[in-house]
């Protein structure tokens, strides 16, 4: 498992290599709704727009481009189940990189 850095309560944009290449995060924190979004990049090419960060589910589930990383999860610090809200992301949720190597089963 590898876990990502986030800085707790922050509008986010930051690179990072997974899986071989160099991708770059853009967190984004929608007050209305409550929720946290994400957008990817790879290159300078934008390949997921907007997607909700919800907890325990993979992120970027059903794109098929093959250039987006899977294994990605946002996990509690705590036995909370909750989506982070803007202060909880990056520290009592945190951005995980789950592979098979782990020995969890996961959906990939």
């Amino acid at each position: 498992m590898n876990q990502i850095k986030i800085t707790p309560g922050a509008t986010a944009s930051f690179d990072i290599d997974l899986q071989g290449a160099r991708y770059t995060f853009t967190f984004v924190y929608n007050a209305r709704m409550g929720v946290w979004f994400i957008k990817l990049a790879l290159a300078g090419v934008v390949l997921v727009p907007s997607q909700a960060a919800v907890m325990g589910v993979m992120l970027f589930r059903g794109y098929a481009d093959p250039r987006i990383p899977t294994g990605l999860y946002l996990a509690p610090l705590d036995d909370s189940t909750e989506d982070a809200t803007y202060n909880e992301l990056g520290a009592r949720v945190v951005l995980m990189e789950i592979t098979a190597e782990d020995g969890i089963n996961v959906p990939i």
